[in-house]
Protein backbone atom coordinates (compact mmCIF):
# COMPACT_ATOMS: atom_id res chain seq x y z
CA UNK A 1 0.00 0.00 0.00
CA UNK A 2 3.14 2.30 0.12
CA UNK A 3 3.36 5.01 -2.70
CA UNK A 4 -0.39 5.09 -2.42
CA UNK A 5 -3.07 7.88 -3.08
CA UNK A 6 -5.37 7.15 0.16
CA UNK A 7 -6.29 10.22 1.98
CA UNK A 8 -7.93 8.59 4.51
CA UNK A 9 -6.91 4.74 5.69
CA UNK A 10 -9.39 2.60 7.70
CA UNK A 11 -9.48 -1.34 8.09
CA UNK A 12 -12.82 -3.04 6.47
CA UNK A 13 -13.04 -5.40 8.98
CA UNK A 14 -10.63 -7.17 11.82
CA UNK A 15 -7.77 -8.41 9.90
CA UNK A 16 -5.95 -10.71 12.78
CA UNK A 17 -3.35 -12.18 10.53
CA UNK A 18 -2.10 -9.02 9.72
CA UNK A 19 1.30 -8.17 10.92
CA UNK A 20 2.65 -5.40 9.00
CA UNK A 21 0.96 -2.04 7.55
CA UNK A 22 3.56 0.06 4.78
CA UNK A 23 1.89 3.24 3.98
CA UNK A 24 5.32 4.69 3.40
CA UNK A 25 5.33 7.83 0.97
CA UNK A 26 1.17 8.21 0.62
CA UNK A 27 1.39 11.86 0.32
CA UNK A 28 -2.20 12.81 0.11
CA UNK A 29 -2.84 10.23 3.11
CA UNK A 30 -4.57 12.44 6.00
CA UNK A 31 -5.84 10.44 8.82
CA UNK A 32 -5.85 7.08 10.55
CA UNK A 33 -8.65 5.33 11.79
CA UNK A 34 -9.90 1.73 13.76
CA UNK A 35 -6.25 0.48 14.13
CA UNK A 36 -8.07 -1.50 16.30
CA UNK A 37 -9.17 -3.77 13.93
CA UNK A 38 -5.24 -4.92 13.39
CA UNK A 39 -4.78 -6.43 16.79
CA UNK A 40 -1.74 -8.27 16.48
CA UNK A 41 0.06 -5.76 13.74
CA UNK A 42 3.78 -5.30 14.51
CA UNK A 43 5.05 -2.58 12.39
CA UNK A 44 3.48 0.80 11.14
CA UNK A 45 5.70 2.69 8.73
CA UNK A 46 4.05 6.30 7.83
CA UNK A 47 7.32 7.34 6.40
CA UNK A 48 7.13 10.33 4.97
CA UNK A 49 3.48 10.80 5.10
CA UNK A 50 3.58 14.53 4.69
CA UNK A 51 0.02 15.44 4.77
CA UNK A 52 -1.05 12.73 7.74
CA UNK A 53 -2.61 14.96 10.79
CA UNK A 54 -4.60 12.38 12.95
CA UNK A 55 -3.84 8.62 14.08
CA UNK A 56 -6.65 7.16 16.34
CA UNK A 57 -6.10 6.62 19.94
CA UNK A 58 -6.61 2.79 19.31
CA UNK A 59 -2.97 2.97 18.57
CA UNK A 60 -2.14 2.31 22.37
CA UNK A 61 -3.95 -0.65 22.50
CA UNK A 62 -1.97 -2.58 19.96
CA UNK A 63 0.29 -4.70 22.49
CA UNK A 64 1.95 -6.58 19.42
CA UNK A 65 2.98 -2.94 18.08
CA UNK A 66 7.33 -3.39 17.80
CA UNK A 67 8.20 -0.55 15.24
CA UNK A 68 6.28 3.01 14.42
CA UNK A 69 7.86 4.56 12.16
CA UNK A 70 6.59 8.11 12.02
CA UNK A 71 10.06 9.81 10.03
CA UNK A 72 8.80 13.21 7.44
CA UNK A 73 4.99 13.25 9.08
CA UNK A 74 6.23 17.07 9.81
CA UNK A 75 1.99 17.82 10.39
CA UNK A 76 2.00 14.71 12.86
CA UNK A 77 4.67 16.19 14.23
CA UNK A 78 3.35 19.43 14.81
CA UNK A 79 -0.19 17.71 15.84
CA UNK A 80 2.15 15.72 18.67
CA UNK A 81 3.29 19.18 20.48
CA UNK A 82 0.26 18.58 22.67
CA UNK A 83 1.45 14.99 23.75
CA UNK A 84 2.61 15.11 27.25
CA UNK A 85 2.94 11.83 28.41
CA UNK A 86 4.60 8.81 26.53
CA UNK A 87 4.68 5.32 28.62
CA UNK A 88 6.90 2.40 27.63
CA UNK A 89 6.93 0.42 31.08
CA UNK A 90 8.10 -2.98 31.00
CA UNK A 91 10.04 -2.57 27.54
CA UNK A 92 13.23 -4.05 28.68
CA UNK A 93 14.67 -4.65 25.16
CA UNK A 94 14.11 -1.22 24.05
CA UNK A 95 17.42 0.68 23.48
CA UNK A 96 15.90 3.69 21.09
CA UNK A 97 12.86 6.26 20.52
CA UNK A 98 14.00 8.11 17.39
CA UNK A 99 13.96 11.63 18.33
CA UNK A 100 14.46 11.18 21.84
CA UNK A 101 16.99 8.89 23.13
CA UNK A 102 19.09 6.01 21.98
CA UNK A 103 21.26 3.65 24.37
CA UNK A 104 23.41 1.26 23.38
CA UNK A 105 26.16 -1.38 25.17
CA UNK A 106 29.96 -0.35 24.12
CA UNK A 107 29.76 -4.04 22.98
CA UNK A 108 27.51 -3.37 19.51
CA UNK A 109 29.82 -0.80 18.39
CA UNK A 110 32.74 -0.84 16.59
CA UNK A 111 35.71 1.52 17.31
CA UNK A 112 34.59 3.20 13.65
CA UNK A 113 31.45 4.52 15.61
CA UNK A 114 33.20 5.76 18.90
CA UNK A 115 35.29 7.83 16.36
CA UNK A 116 37.72 9.92 19.01
CA UNK A 117 36.34 7.48 22.06
CA UNK A 118 37.32 4.16 20.27
CA UNK A 119 39.52 3.80 23.52
CA UNK A 120 36.44 3.00 25.73
CA UNK A 121 35.76 -0.26 23.71
CA UNK A 122 38.85 -1.22 25.93
CA UNK A 123 35.87 -1.53 28.90
CA UNK A 124 33.15 -3.13 27.00
CA UNK A 125 32.89 -5.89 29.47
CA UNK A 126 32.97 -3.71 32.73
CA UNK A 127 29.64 -3.27 34.88
CA UNK A 128 28.02 -0.27 35.94
CA UNK A 129 24.74 -0.27 37.61
CA UNK A 130 22.57 2.61 35.73
CA UNK A 131 19.61 4.34 37.12
CA UNK A 132 17.60 7.20 36.58
CA UNK A 133 14.72 5.42 34.46
CA UNK A 134 12.65 2.08 33.99
CA UNK A 135 14.57 1.63 30.73
CA UNK A 136 17.50 0.33 33.14
CA UNK A 137 15.38 -2.26 34.86
CA UNK A 138 16.74 -6.00 33.79
CA UNK A 139 19.02 -4.39 31.98
CA UNK A 140 22.48 -5.37 30.66
CA UNK A 141 24.84 -4.12 33.49
CA UNK A 142 28.01 -3.62 30.88
CA UNK A 143 29.16 -0.24 29.78
CA UNK A 144 26.43 1.70 27.92
CA UNK A 145 26.41 4.57 25.41
CA UNK A 146 23.63 7.16 25.90
CA UNK A 147 22.60 9.47 22.81
CA UNK A 148 20.32 12.45 23.65
CA UNK A 149 19.98 15.51 22.27
CA UNK A 150 22.92 15.21 20.22
CA UNK A 151 25.07 14.18 23.21
CA UNK A 152 27.17 11.11 24.08
CA UNK A 153 27.54 10.32 27.34
CA UNK A 154 28.66 6.58 28.94
CA UNK A 155 29.65 5.67 32.73
CA UNK A 156 32.75 3.79 33.64
CA UNK A 157 34.06 2.72 37.11
CA UNK A 158 36.27 5.27 38.47
CA UNK A 159 39.39 4.36 36.58
CA UNK A 160 42.71 5.36 36.27
CA UNK A 161 44.97 3.90 33.31
CA UNK A 162 46.87 5.52 30.87
CA UNK A 163 44.78 4.39 27.99
CA UNK A 164 42.23 7.87 29.06
CA UNK A 165 43.23 10.89 27.37
CA UNK A 166 45.03 13.98 29.05
CA UNK A 167 42.38 16.72 29.15
CA UNK A 168 43.27 20.20 28.06
CA UNK A 169 41.77 21.93 31.43
CA UNK A 170 41.25 19.83 35.00
CA UNK A 171 39.54 21.21 37.87
CA UNK A 172 39.41 19.65 41.64
CA UNK A 173 36.55 21.64 42.00
CA UNK A 174 33.09 21.23 39.78
CA UNK A 175 34.10 24.23 37.70
CA UNK A 176 35.78 24.93 35.07
CA UNK A 177 36.88 28.13 32.75
CA UNK A 178 39.13 28.47 29.74
CA UNK A 179 38.77 30.54 26.12
CA UNK A 180 38.78 28.52 22.83
CA UNK A 181 42.20 28.35 21.46
CA UNK A 182 43.07 29.74 18.46
CA UNK A 183 42.73 26.66 15.41
CA UNK A 184 44.14 27.71 12.39
CA UNK A 185 45.33 24.15 11.73
CA UNK A 186 42.21 22.30 12.84
CA UNK A 187 38.52 22.93 13.69
CA UNK A 188 36.86 22.07 16.57
CA UNK A 189 34.17 20.27 16.09
CA UNK A 190 32.84 19.40 19.91
CA UNK A 191 34.09 19.29 23.42
CA UNK A 192 34.63 16.31 25.71
CA UNK A 193 33.70 17.23 29.41
CA UNK A 194 34.04 14.51 32.04
CA UNK A 195 33.47 14.62 35.95
CA UNK A 196 34.60 11.56 38.69
CA UNK A 197 31.77 11.38 41.85
CA UNK A 198 30.72 9.33 44.66
CA UNK A 199 27.71 9.20 46.77
CA UNK A 200 28.04 12.10 49.46
CA UNK A 201 25.88 10.20 51.64
CA UNK A 202 23.05 12.72 51.91
CA UNK A 203 19.42 13.07 49.72
CA UNK A 204 19.49 9.24 48.48
CA UNK A 205 16.04 10.04 47.16
CA UNK A 206 16.81 12.72 45.54
CA UNK A 207 20.45 12.05 43.46
CA UNK A 208 20.65 14.59 40.73
CA UNK A 209 23.42 15.73 38.02
CA UNK A 210 24.06 18.05 35.19
CA UNK A 211 26.36 19.51 33.36
CA UNK A 212 26.20 23.24 32.33
CA UNK A 213 28.17 24.45 29.56
CA UNK A 214 28.21 28.21 29.10
CA UNK A 215 29.43 30.46 26.07
CA UNK A 216 29.86 33.49 28.35
CA UNK A 217 30.93 35.99 24.97
CA UNK A 218 27.87 34.62 23.43
CA UNK A 219 25.66 34.39 26.40
CA UNK A 220 24.36 30.71 26.05
CA UNK A 221 23.96 27.84 28.46
CA UNK A 222 23.11 24.52 28.32
CA UNK A 223 22.27 22.49 31.10
CA UNK A 224 22.14 18.66 30.45
CA UNK A 225 20.76 16.15 32.80
CA UNK A 226 21.18 12.82 31.49
CA UNK A 227 17.76 10.01 31.39
CA UNK A 228 20.10 7.00 32.90
CA UNK A 229 23.44 7.68 34.93
CA UNK A 230 25.57 5.58 37.16
CA UNK A 231 25.07 4.90 40.66
CA UNK A 232 28.62 4.22 42.03
CA UNK A 233 29.21 1.98 44.72
CA UNK A 234 29.39 2.83 48.36
CA UNK A 235 33.18 4.62 49.22
CA UNK A 236 34.20 4.35 45.29
CA UNK A 237 34.48 6.57 42.30
CA UNK A 238 32.12 6.72 38.76
CA UNK A 239 33.55 8.26 35.68
CA UNK A 240 31.32 10.43 33.52
CA UNK A 241 32.12 11.11 29.87
CA UNK A 242 30.18 13.07 27.64
CA UNK A 243 30.79 14.36 24.30
CA UNK A 244 29.14 17.62 22.91
CA UNK A 245 29.23 18.55 19.26
CA UNK A 246 29.12 22.35 19.62
CA UNK A 247 32.24 22.85 17.54
CA UNK A 248 30.23 25.20 14.86
CA UNK A 249 28.93 27.39 17.84
CA UNK A 250 32.70 28.37 19.03
CA UNK A 251 34.97 31.15 17.75
CA UNK A 252 38.73 31.82 18.86
CA UNK A 253 39.02 33.76 22.13
CA UNK A 254 35.23 32.66 23.55
CA UNK A 255 35.01 32.20 27.22
CA UNK A 256 33.81 28.44 28.44
CA UNK A 257 32.28 27.53 31.97
CA UNK A 258 32.07 23.89 32.47
CA UNK A 259 30.11 23.85 35.81
CA UNK A 260 28.50 20.26 37.19
CA UNK A 261 26.15 20.08 39.91
CA UNK A 262 23.96 18.12 41.95
CA UNK A 263 22.37 16.75 44.92
CA UNK A 264 23.65 13.74 46.92
CA UNK A 265 26.42 13.33 44.70
CA UNK A 266 30.12 14.65 45.38
CA UNK A 267 32.05 15.57 42.24
CA UNK A 268 35.86 15.11 42.95
CA UNK A 269 37.34 16.21 39.61
CA UNK A 270 35.82 17.47 36.44
CA UNK A 271 38.10 18.09 32.91
CA UNK A 272 37.32 19.21 29.63
CA UNK A 273 39.32 18.51 26.24
CA UNK A 274 37.95 19.88 23.04
CA UNK A 275 38.01 17.47 19.54
CA UNK A 276 39.42 18.55 16.53
CA UNK A 277 38.33 17.56 13.29
CA UNK A 278 41.49 15.33 12.56
CA UNK A 279 41.08 13.38 16.53
CA UNK A 280 38.76 10.79 14.96
CA UNK A 281 39.03 8.64 11.59
CA UNK A 282 34.97 9.28 11.50
CA UNK A 283 32.65 11.45 12.54
CA UNK A 284 30.36 10.21 15.10
CA UNK A 285 27.47 8.65 13.67
CA UNK A 286 24.66 9.85 16.02
CA UNK A 287 26.30 12.78 17.12
CA UNK A 288 26.66 14.17 13.38
CA UNK A 289 25.53 17.75 12.35
CA UNK A 290 21.92 17.35 12.69
CA UNK A 291 18.85 19.29 11.10
CA UNK A 292 17.49 22.42 12.05
CA UNK A 293 14.92 20.66 13.35
CA UNK A 294 15.64 18.02 15.68
CA UNK A 295 15.59 18.77 19.10
CA UNK A 296 19.40 19.08 19.83
CA UNK A 297 22.37 20.70 20.08
CA UNK A 298 22.58 22.57 16.88
CA UNK A 299 18.81 21.76 15.74
CA UNK A 300 15.72 23.23 17.32
CA UNK A 301 15.81 23.75 20.76
CA UNK A 302 13.06 26.41 21.34
CA UNK A 303 11.43 23.86 23.31
CA UNK A 304 13.95 23.88 25.91
CA UNK A 305 14.68 28.08 26.43
CA UNK A 306 14.42 28.85 29.53
CA UNK A 307 14.78 32.39 28.76
CA UNK A 308 17.00 33.87 25.48
CA UNK A 309 19.97 31.77 25.14
CA UNK A 310 19.74 29.08 27.99
CA UNK A 311 18.72 25.85 27.37
CA UNK A 312 17.68 23.22 29.98
CA UNK A 313 17.86 19.55 28.66
CA UNK A 314 15.84 17.27 30.90
CA UNK A 315 13.42 14.42 31.20
CA UNK A 316 12.66 15.24 34.49
CA UNK A 317 10.55 17.39 37.11
CA UNK A 318 12.83 18.65 39.25
CA UNK A 319 10.50 21.88 39.91
CA UNK A 320 8.55 21.43 42.63
CA UNK A 321 6.61 23.90 45.19
CA UNK A 322 9.89 25.44 46.20
CA UNK A 323 13.09 25.20 44.03
CA UNK A 324 15.66 23.24 45.48
CA UNK A 325 18.98 25.00 46.54
CA UNK A 326 20.79 23.30 44.02
CA UNK A 327 18.75 24.06 41.33
CA UNK A 328 19.23 28.06 42.46
CA UNK A 329 22.91 26.97 41.57
CA UNK A 330 22.09 25.78 38.05
CA UNK A 331 19.64 28.24 37.13
CA UNK A 332 21.93 30.72 38.11
CA UNK A 333 20.21 34.08 37.11
CA UNK A 334 18.25 33.32 34.21
CA UNK A 335 15.38 33.21 36.09
CA UNK A 336 12.96 34.36 38.50
CA UNK A 337 12.42 31.54 41.02
CA UNK A 338 8.66 33.43 41.84
CA UNK A 339 7.60 33.95 38.48
CA UNK A 340 8.25 30.81 36.07
CA UNK A 341 5.75 28.71 34.18
CA UNK A 342 6.32 24.55 33.47
CA UNK A 343 4.88 22.46 31.05
CA UNK A 344 5.79 18.43 31.17
CA UNK A 345 5.58 16.29 27.74
CA UNK A 346 5.23 13.27 28.97
CA UNK A 347 5.66 11.02 25.93
CA UNK A 348 3.89 7.79 26.47
CA UNK A 349 1.91 4.77 24.83
CA UNK A 350 -0.17 2.87 26.83
CA UNK A 351 0.83 -0.60 27.97
CA UNK A 352 2.15 -2.07 24.71
CA UNK A 353 5.24 -2.56 23.55
CA UNK A 354 6.63 1.05 23.45
CA UNK A 355 5.90 1.68 27.57
CA UNK A 356 7.95 3.99 31.75
CA UNK A 357 7.54 7.39 31.92
CA UNK A 358 9.90 9.59 29.87
CA UNK A 359 9.58 13.14 30.82
CA UNK A 360 10.91 15.91 28.81
CA UNK A 361 10.74 18.81 31.43
CA UNK A 362 10.91 22.37 29.45
CA UNK A 363 10.82 24.75 32.12
CA UNK A 364 9.43 28.12 30.58
CA UNK A 365 10.45 30.57 32.87
CA UNK A 366 10.26 34.71 33.06
CA UNK A 367 13.30 36.74 33.32
CA UNK A 368 13.78 39.30 35.92
CA UNK A 369 11.92 42.21 35.73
Amino acid sequence: MSYGNLKRFEPPKVLNSLKILNLKECYELVSIHNLSRLPNLESLILWNCSSLTHVCESIGGLKSLALLDFTGCKYLMKTLKRLREFVYRGCNKVSEIQGLFKLVPIAKHDEADLGHMKWIKAYQDYRVYLVGDEITKERDLRIQVLYEYGIMSTYLPGIRDESMPMPDYMSLIPFLSFRVPSTEKHRIRGLNVTCLYRLSGEDEDMWVLFIKISNITNGLNWMYNPMVYCQPRFYEDAVWLSYWPIGNILDTGDEINVSIVGNGLMVSECSASFVYIDDGELELENCKSYTKEEEVIGGDLSGFELTIGAYYLCRRDYFKITTPDWLKVLLGDTIHYKKYTLYRRHYYRRQGALATTLYIVAAKALCRQ
